[in-house]
């Protein structure tokens, strides 16, 4: 076998490898892997280097080798391979995609906590784009976003502790698991936030529970991010769950105009860890209806303005104005409920079964 494409096969193999010991083994083991794999990568992009009729091979090797060097940590070395990508003849798509790669590279170093020492119950989130200045941004973005968050981490405690999904966060979850906020600091924006427990004696053993929901929801975001699908069914035993994950992601990530990126900071065994959301809402819409398909009978839509919800009942039951003023009675699907909470008086876009009398098994998405 050609000695490049073996060397890309193996560094392939380590990094499938680094992915499945990242979801049940010690972070160390995976890490270790990801070195490996990435030095391959390196290693094959390289052997191409002064071979510039190998396009798209030596481009995409090069990008490859860059996006394994951001995993483990090394910046500085992910954007000299993404330039030495470049300076070769990339094809417009892929050379596009290093571009995209460097952009993503920058946002990193907004992500660097400069000399601040995040705690492992602390986690940062960064925002980028056309709304979005050093230590100044549109409040309606960061708003939607930082509630958006609390509910997500909720959901995530919740879950961690094997408790079935209701409708509503418990008041013990919220009463037990408390979250406090940081602002923005100099040069970019970014919003901590900081978790404690109220019984931490009860922890699990090496790791605390604030510890272990970031944990969890940092490799949520992330195996979304890389529409890994078979990893994320993993981490959801209740349906649920996941609708409300996907959901909340969604809302959370760039709209591609105003927000074009969404950037996430933990500390893992005393290393840093990132997590980068580039893809935007739309682009993940495919992935949304993939994991969590709706019942295979005629759907029909609504556009209108949320005006009442009810969650008193089992049901979620809502109303929405339509564009003729009609009002149209919705049940909505379990797991939307954190999302039918944000939206009040927004113009959303309803999609569901209609049974003669309402819209059932509904799901709610905001217009942009």
């Amino acid at each position: 076998m050609n000695p490049v494409k073996q060397l890309h096969r193996e560094a392939m193999e380590l990094r499938d490898r680094a992915d499945l010991a990242g979801l049940s083994g010690p972070p160390e083991a995976a890490e270790e892997l990801l070195v490996q794999a990435f030095s391959k990568e390196r290693e094959a992009a390289r052997r191409l280097t002064n071979n510039l009729g190998s396009e798209p091979s030596r481009s995409v090797l090069f990008r490859s080798a860059a996006a394994l060097a951001m995993k483990c940590g090394r910046l500085r070395e992910a954007e000299q391979l993404v330039c030495e990508g470049l300076a070769g003849n990339p094809p417009d798509e892929i050379a596009e995609e290093l571009r995209d790669l460097f952009d993503e590279i920058n946002y990193h170093r907004h992500l660097s906590v400069r000399g601040l020492e995040l705690s492992p119950a602390e986690l940062r989130m960064s925002l980028a784009g056309s709304a979005i200045g050093p230590g100044m941004a549109q409040k309606d973005e960061v708003i939607k976003r930082i509630e958006r968050m609390a509910t997500i981490l909720y959901r995530t405690a919740q879950r961690t502790r094997n408790q079935s999904y209701t409708e509503k966060v418990p008041r013990g979850i919220k009463k037990d698991f408390e979250i406090e906020m940081s602002m923005a600091e100099a040069a970019s924006f970014a919003i901590g936030f900081r978790i404690s427990y109220r019984k931490e004696q009860l922890a699990l053993p090496g790791m605390s529970w604030p510890e272990q929901v970031i944990d969890e929801l940092m490799t949520c975001i992330d195996l979304w991010q890389n529409q890994n699908k078979t990893g994320l069914r993993a981490r959801f035993q209740e349906e649920a769950y996941l609708v409300s994950f996907l959901g909340l992601s969604q809302s959370i990530a760039p709209d591609g105009d105003k927000v074009n990126y969404v950037g996430f900071t933990a500390s893992k065994g005393g290393r840093e860890r990132w997590v980068s959301l580039t893809k935007s809402a739309k682009d993940m819409e495919k992935l949304t209806a993939s994991l969590v398909p709706p019942p295979k009978i005629e759907r029909t839509s609504v556009r209108g303005r949320l005006l009442w919800a009810d969650s008193t009942t089992r049901e979620n039951r809502l109303r929405v104005v339509d564009e003729s003023g009609k009002k149209q009675l919705i049940v909505v699907r379990e797991g939307m409920g954190d999302i039918v909470r944000t939206l009040w008086e927004e113009e959303v876009i309803v999609t569901g079964d209609f049974d003669g009398k309402q819209i059932i098994n509904a799901v709610v998405k905001q217009l942009p």
